[in-house]
């Protein structure tokens, strides 16, 4: 296991024994999501990277946060003490704006599983950030959260 992933609902419980876990699994990684830019303002330590959203609309998901003006979204994200990682509505057609708004990667699930042929979304979507690597260096992981359910694309650029 690389990290752990802090879902909103235990991020309060969590805040109290981040540091237990943290001294007994050094090299470990924790991130959380924040729907809400006012968020990225915290500076707590306890997150390596957060995952931001929505960034751009999402078709696919109904009843969402609404996704903000892209110049308050930039502020946020480059003024925030986090890494931040976009999270929805990230596709091959917009991944490649994601660096110039502040953004390290991109977390990309129901792009994929929502399309008619996951597998070959996926493939234009690794192409698309090949393009986008070309100029910043990128690594990428695939994290499964849950079997078939929520998996997370992440392209993450490395400093």
């Amino acid at each position: 296991m690389k990290g752990i992933y802090v879902s909103q609902s235990v991020r309060q419980q969590w805040l109290l024994f981040d540091a237990a876990w943290h001294s007994s699994t050094p090299g470990q990684q924790i991130s959380t999501v924040f729907h809400d830019l006012s968020q990225l303002r915290r500076a707590d330590p306890v997150y390596d990277y957060v995952f931001v959203g929505p960034v751009f609309e999402q078709m696919s998901v109904k009843n969402h946060n609404p996704v903000p003006e892209r110049k308050v979204l930039e502020a946020a994200v480059r003024q925030s003490p986090y890494e931040c990682v976009a999270l929805g509505g990230v596709t091959g057609q917009n991944i490649h704006e994601l660096p110039a708004m502040g953004f390290a990667g991109a977390a990309v699930a129901n792009t994929i599983w929502k399309s008619e042929d996951p597998v070959e979304v996926c493939i234009a979507l690794l192409k698309e950030v090949e393009k986008v690597g070309r100029s910043v260096p990128v690594h990428r992981t695939i994290n499964i959260e849950r079997p078939l359910g929520n998996a997370a694309l992440q392209a993450k650029h490395v400093r």
